[in-house]
């Protein structure tokens, strides 16, 4: 995940059930001028200095930026299309640890 992450330049973190990701995906702020509206802002430059307040909206996803889960298929050949895998496969996926920290050394 750290690596997908780094190279897709996106910032993830496990959901606290540890089954899928949180995407920050909109940084909103308002203003005292126009409070009744929000704007997107770029985290990476900070807060905007006329923002009175701010939220972040966090979606559930297994994406990082264009890269998608590769659910191999029951005989290990292949790879399921992402829109295609059967259920077994997705429950497959969600069981997998999505950071190295929760791998148990052997």
């Amino acid at each position: 995940m750290v690596c997908a992450c780094r190279e897709q330049k996106k910032l993830r973190e496990p959901t606290e059930d540890g089954r899928s990701l949180y995407a920050y995906d909109d940084h909103v702020y308002r203003t005292s001028t126009e409070p009744e509206k929000w704007l997107v802002y770029d985290p990476e430059k900070g807060i905007p200095t006329d923002a009175i307040e701010t939220k972040v909206f966090r979606t559930r996803t297994d994406q990082i930026g264009w890269r998608v889960p590769a659910v191999p298929t029951e005989d290990g050949k292949s790879y399921w299309g992402y829109t295609s895998v059967p259920q077994p496969g997705c429950d497959w996926w969600s069981n997998l640890p999505t950071t190295s920290s929760a791998i148990q050394p052997t």
